[in-house]
């Protein structure tokens, strides 16, 4: 094993004091040695972030294992570039690029996965640091107190222009994709999406209407109220407003028009991550991530 060693500078946190002094460590490397618990402050073995004080000694004990190319670095490839949107001792929020499966590269970065966004669907990216956290997050999602909003351009104008909408989604594992129905089916599983519009785009000739959406194309807010595979898509092209560039349940080339851009947690008082509330997780930049 290598040792790697350090002192912090200015009073801040292990992870972030890693980054600065040793540039060139791998997070997923940091991470792997957290895991072994191989990482020391003052001596000190410790399994996760922690904050740290100007003058605290760090030792990493790499086995270089991180690098070799069967785990690298997500940071080192310009597919995989995320960006650190917030983190805590329990928490990370990170801005996961399009392109990149969820599962892949919260396991690289040493995370535990809580939700999942599509792989061609960029955005914000909640996951665990500790296994404690990961149940506490788990049970958040799953009993729906974490709001998901996201951006999409769809190639028509729904009707009406804001609207709660229920429908009945079943998977075919085979084929890799969902279909949506609009009464109670065998297998299917009920879905709620709420959208509004927000801009309108101007028509192209010959393009129609239909009883459901208006010709032209439109930029969209939508809530996810229950979180199943391909919701947003498959449920936006049920009622004739595809994504742009969706290429599986609509028409385009894989370039799906579609960011997750907003987390909110709703966490009761009292509840050990309620200090979640308070923050703002939105990324200013998501329509600039949508090729207008």
């Amino acid at each position: 094993m290598e040792l790697l060693s350090f002192v912090a500078d200015t009073d801040t946190t292990l992870v972030r004091a890693a980054g600065k002094a040793l540039p060139d460590f791998p997070y997923s490397a940091l991470r792997a040695a957290l895991r072994r618990r191989d990482v020391k402050v003052n001596g000190v073995r410790t399994s996760g972030d922690m904050p740290l004080k100007s003058g605290d000694r760090v030792e990493i004990y790499s086995s270089g294992t991180a690098s070799s190319g069967k785990e690298q670095d997500p940071d080192k490839h310009g597919k995989a570039s995320w960006t650190l949107v917030y983190e805590d001792a329990a928490t990370v929020i990170i801005h996961k690029p399009a392109g990149v499966e969820t599962e892949r590269l919260v396991s690289a970065l040493g995370f535990y996965a809580v939700h999942r966004l599509d792989r061609n669907t960029a955005g914000l990216l909640a996951a665990a640091k500790t296994l404690e956290s990961k149940e506490l997050l788990d049970r958040c999602f799953r009993e729906r107190l974490v709001k998901k909003y996201y951006l999409a351009v769809l190639t028509a104008v729904p009707k009406p222009k804001s609207a709660t909408i229920t429908g009945y989604l079943v998977k075919n594992a085979e084929k890799a994709r969902v279909k949506v129905y609009g009464e109670p089916v065998k297998d299917g599983k009920k879905i709620v999406t709420a959208y509004r519009v927000i801009q309108e785009f101007a028509k192209n000739a010959g393009e129609k209407q239909t009883n459901d959406a208006a010709a032209g194309a439109c930029l969209v807010e939508i809530e996810l109220l229950t979180g199943r595979t391909h919701q947003i898509r498959a449920h936006m092209a049920y009622i004739g407003c595809p994504v742009a560039g969706d290429g599986k349940y609509g028409r385009g080339d894989g370039k799906q028009q579609l960011v997750a851009y907003k987390i909110q947690f709703c966490l009761p008082e009292g509840h050990p991550l309620c200090y979640l509330n308070d923050l703002k997780l939105e990324l200013p930049e998501a329509h600039g991530i949508l090729n207008n």
